[in-house]
């Protein structure tokens, strides 16, 4: 026997419409970092709170020229092995790869980082001292 198909107009129900209840537990996800050319793109991007002015605007790009108040950002985490740093600001606030700044811990300077890697929201930068240390840490500030 060779069934042919019904074509018809009924509404497709499932089986099983009740939604099923477990005890199970629920287990949280870990994902590891993955070596991607995609840009980095935060979860769940924050507001930055600053007391930078903005400048006349710029005609030929139509924004606001980039100003550096006290602290322009925060460095957000480290990678121990490759030896990079993220830092919580991009091109969206004016910064551009090979721009060096300064880092400070408890208002004093500390070193230098240099940006290598330009997103929106955050960027990668290597420290400029030797690569014997890394003296930054998790929330040292930048500008």
């Amino acid at each position: 026997v060779n069934p042919r198909p019904v074509e018809t107009n009924a509404p497709v129900v499932p089986v099983n419409p009740r939604p099923v209840e477990t005890n199970a537990p629920v287990v949280p996800v870990n994902p590891r970092p993955v070596e991607t050319n995609a840009p980095v793109v935060p979860v769940n991007p924050r507001s930055v709170e600053t007391n930078a002015t903005a400048g006349p605007i710029n005609q030929a790009e139509n924004k606001p020229p980039p100003t550096i108040p006290n602290y322009l950002a925060m460095i957000r985490s480290h990678d121990a092995s490759l030896d990079f740093y993220v830092i919580d600001i991009g091109s969206d606030r004016g910064l551009k790869k090979g721009q060096k700044l300064a880092v400070f811990r408890d208002g004093k300077n500390i070193g230098e980082i240099e940006v290598t890697r330009v997103n929106p929201t955050v960027s990668i930068a290597v420290s400029t001292l030797p690569k014997v240390s890394s003296p930054f840490k998790i929330g040292d500030k930048v500008r």
